[in-house]
């Protein structure tokens, strides 16, 4: 396992893009090689403890190397192999969660749903209303919404350093073998810096029990966070050395003044995952943000078969190919006449509908929020290719 391709090769829009190359995704790629784990979400009952064995322990013992380097190739100290074990326990946490997360997004097709500006500006200003989570449909068991950068988003690093909260990962897998069994939804949010550099390292994971699904969205998010920072507490208490129960510390201490920006992104994106059950039926993939015109002119001329063979083309070369949403959408903002009065939003929210025979079914319905007093008109960035999107029929 080579951990000096611990930094990304690509700046790409898109997060997945961004770290195949490190070695904990492919590390994701060889767990799913080998049927560890399975593209429903089940997972062979050893899973933890080979990535342990063959991930973090290998990963321990290159801590300890590197930080032997830094003492100027002096004999190890006690306090310097404890302060390596623990960083790297502490990272292992989030592997844990991580590798299997790429390995599913890999077993899954590597399926991208890139927001449009203007939808995600639209999703940003939008409540839930009375929805809840228990009867949302995944179009895949998992994938990455893209979302881009909205400046009320963005966290603060171990370094002390902001960074802007752009997609996530999601996965929605079960509890257990059982056909009847709940589901687990997770999230994994990815982060760009300031300056627009990638981080390639694990963000902030977290979960959504099948109890907190059946909450009030709102509320239901809000236990979800309470309990995942619980859950470091428990680990932090159970730590075996000091120096793990230090980093653990600071780690909390970071998820709590984070917490009101995760909510954030957690409600942007719940309407996220709202809108792709809402849009519902199949369509094609697109060419992404990252594609250069020339490669982007020969998706747009290209056949069914020839774009199959194009899609792994630029999968190789380091672009996306994406279901690129809201297109719909472009243009919808309400001219503002005289331009007198400020520009505001009128919020947007979900509600059920009854629906069906009988009427005894419901389903998501979005009342779209609306620009009030506004003259602009929304572009599209040049030399992209947009397509109005939808997301796979849900299996």
């Amino acid at each position: 396992m080579n951990f000096e391709t611990i930094l990304p090769k690509a700046q790409s829009p898109y997060a997945p893009i961004r770290l195949r190359d490190t070695f904990w995704w492919k590390f994701g790629q060889r767990i799913a090689d080998e049927k560890r784990i399975f593209a429903e979400g089940y997972r062979h009952a050893g899973l933890e403890d080979y990535i342990g064995e063959k991930l973090i322990l290998p990963m321990m013992q290159y801590v300890q190397r590197a930080r032997f380097k830094d003492q100027n190739d002096q004999e190890f100290t006690g306090a310097v192999v404890d302060q390596g074990r623990a960083l790297a326990l502490v990272l292992a946490q989030e592997m844990n969660y991580w590798v299997p997360m790429a390995a599913l997004y890999e077993l899954n097709g590597r399926q991208i749903f890139d927001l449009g500006d203007e939808l995600s500006e639209m999703l940003a200003h939008t409540d839930f209303g009375d929805t809840t989570l228990d009867k949302w449909q995944a179009p895949y068991t998992a994938f990455y919404v893209r979302f881009g950068l909205h400046e009320h988003i963005k966290l603060r690093n171990e370094a002390g350093e902001l960074e802007y909260v752009d997609g996530a990962f999601i996965a929605k897998v079960p509890r257990s073998v059982d056909p009847d069994t709940e589901y687990t939804i997770q999230i994994a949010l990815t982060t760009v810096s300031t300056d627009a550099r990638a981080d390639a390292i694990p963000g902030y994971f977290f979960d959504i029990s099948p109890a907190e699904q059946q909450m009030p969205v709102r509320e239901g998010l809000d236990q979800a966070l309470a309990r995942n920072i619980n859950d470091l507490v428990v680990a932090r208490d159970h730590a075996e050395h000091p120096e793990m129960e230090g980093l653990f510390t600071q780690y909390i201490a970071l998820m709590e003044d984070c917490r009101i920006y995760m909510q954030s992104a957690a409600e942007l994106i719940v309407n996220a995952l709202f809108y792709l059950e809402s849009v519902g039926s199949r369509r094609p993939p697109t060419s992404g943000r990252d594609t250069p015109p020339e490669l982007e002119a020969q998706w747009m001329q290209a056949t069914p078969e020839k774009k199959r063979k194009l899609r792994s083309r630029l999968t190789r070369e380091g672009y996306a190919v994406v279901y690129l949403m809201g297109q719909e959408l472009v243009g919808g903002r309400r001219p503002g006449g005289s331009g007198s009065k400020s520009a505001h939003w009128r919020r947007g929210h979900w509600r059920w509908q009854p629906h069906g025979a009988g009427r005894e079914q419901v389903k998501r319905i979005w009342i779209k929020p609306v620009m009030i007093h506004s003259d602009l008109s929304p572009t599209d960035p040049p030399g992209h290719l947009y397509v109005t999107g939808a997301p796979p029929t849900p299996h």
